[in-house]
């Protein structure tokens, strides 16, 4: 997660030095935020995960609140044919018509 999200912070070209520095204490302070919705998870664990790996906390088998952890298969080579058959599925089912 730290790889991501603070890879994204700091590749905007426009950005000075004191809104990166800004930047970085709102991701610090995004985790600690984090920390305790998924505790026992430490801070640096969150901020050592790396791409695909996920936390999430939900109810465990007895009801009791949990956090499970595991790490997503990366995506395979995209196909524009199979977007496309996605969205016009999307925009059939969802879409309203356009008045323009």
């Amino acid at each position: 997660m730290r790889v991501g999200m603070r890879t994204a912070i700091r590749s905007g070209d426009d950005q000075t030095h004191g809104s990166a520095a800004r930047s970085w204490s709102l991701v610090d302070r995004h985790l600690r935020g984090l920390g305790r919705l998924v505790a026992p998870v430490s801070v640096d664990e969150l901020a050592a995960m790396r791409r695909f790996e996920v936390v999430l906390r939900m109810p465990g088998p007895d009801g009791r609140p949990g956090v499970y952890g595991g790490t997503v298969s990366a995506p395979g080579p995209s196909d524009p044919a199979i977007a496309a058959a996605i969205v016009a599925h999307s925009d059939a089912r969802d879409a309203r018509p356009f008045d323009g």
